[in-house]
């Protein structure tokens, strides 16, 4: 889940819009993929757990809340983020990279 913090700091660098006591929706969601697929990210704990604070959707690395804040910051605003943080590896322009399907190093 290295990535996973990235979209929350996207989200908290825009303090109009987003803070720690902001709701997101800890609930199913299914994105389409290229080719007609479709991805259900769950929870680690198979539960969805509604409404949630921002500061314990991250706490807690909530998967469907992480979608859910990313799908709405958009995957390409999130990618610039992390160019500007030097993490300019090749992103899978995947939703799944919310939660850390693409691997990052550090060097």
């Amino acid at each position: 889940s290295t990535i996973k913090p990235f979209a929350y700091l996207v989200a908290l660098a825009q303090p109009q819009q987003w803070s720690l006591a902001s709701l997101l929706d800890d609930a199913p969601i299914t994105v389409p993929l290229s080719g007609g697929r479709d991805w259900t990210p769950q929870n680690d704990d198979h539960i969805s757990h509604g409404q949630v604070l921002l500061i314990d959707a991250l706490a807690h690395s909530y998967n469907q809340a992480t979608v859910h804040l990313g799908m709405r910051l958009g995957l390409a605003r999130i990618h610039r983020f992390l160019d500007s943080f030097g993490l300019s590896v090749p992103i899978n322009p995947d939703p799944s990279l919310l939660l850390g399907a693409q691997d990052l190093s550090p060097y």
